[in-house]
Parts: structure tokens; sequence; C-alpha cells
């Protein structure tokens, strides 16, 4: 951490040194983003965020499955599925390293049986598909409305 700080050490340095008076100084701190005040913050918050990081065994309610749902009529419903579990798409503890995003998931295909026999049978052949392409055991296709 003494490192992080000592990298940005310098442009600290040079935004301190264009101030000369109390009018300077509001000019320069109107110039500069939160970032440019503290440019060691982010890395610094990251590290210890990073030494933080707990194991498996000492979280008392962490997530340890995620069951991703999407509609059978979707066009391309595998990358529908990838998208859902894409990094930027996380909560920003998993983005940052502080929780493992590496959990079981389980993939289910929704399906509503009112869409008729032509789009059951493309339900089928998309979880066919899902199972190729995600796994067997973590995919299942759900119908609703299933009542005339």
């Amino acid at each position: 951490l003494d490192g992080v700080i000592r990298a940005s050490a310098d442009a600290a340095r040079a935004a301190v040194a264009q101030i000369s008076d109390k009018a300077a100084a509001r000019e320069v701190l109107s110039m500069l983003s939160t970032h440019d005040l503290a440019p060691w913050f982010d890395e610094y918050r990251l590290e210890l965020l990073q030494g933080l990081r707990c194991s498996d065994h000492e979280y008392f309610d962490p997530p340890l499955a995620v069951i991703l749902v999407v509609a059978s009529d979707e066009d391309d419903v595998v990358t529908k599925f990838l998208s859902l579990f894409a990094m930027d798409a996380l909560p920003a503890l998993f983005r940052e390293g502080v929780m493992d995003p590496n959990m079981l998931k389980h993939y289910v295909l929704l399906h509503d049986n009112h869409l008729g026999a032509e789009a059951a049978e493309r339900a089928e052949d998309t979880l066919r598909q899902m199972r190729e392409t995600l796994g067997v055991a973590c995919c299942s296709l759900i119908r609703v409305n299933s009542a005339p």
C-alpha cells in the first residue's frame, strides 16, 4: 500500500505547486476531479479490499449459487445467459475481487405454453443447445401457463 501512495505522490505535488494563494486554490480545486485530488485512492481501496478478502469458510451469508432465467422466446438465449453473469453485470464486490464470482450456476429457460406448439419445439431445441454449451446438469426448462 505504501507503493501505491508513493507512486501517486508526484501527481499530488504538481497540483499543490500551482497553489499560491486562496484564489489560486479555488481555481485549482475547480479544475480537478476527485480522482485528481486523491489519485492513489482507487488503487489503495482495491489493494485494501483484496487484502481483506475473506475465504469461503469465513463468510456467514455468501451467495452459494445463482439461478439465471431467460424467456424461451428471446433471440440467442445462450448469449443472454452469458451476459447476465458477465463481470460488468455483477455487483461491485464481485468486480472488485472481494467476493468470488465462481459459484454454482443454474440456467433456467422459461417457456410460456400459450405461445403454441411451434414455440414449444423451439424451446426444446434451445434447451438442447444450452445443455451442449453450458452443461447438461445445470440447465432446465420450466413451462408456465399449462392450464387450458
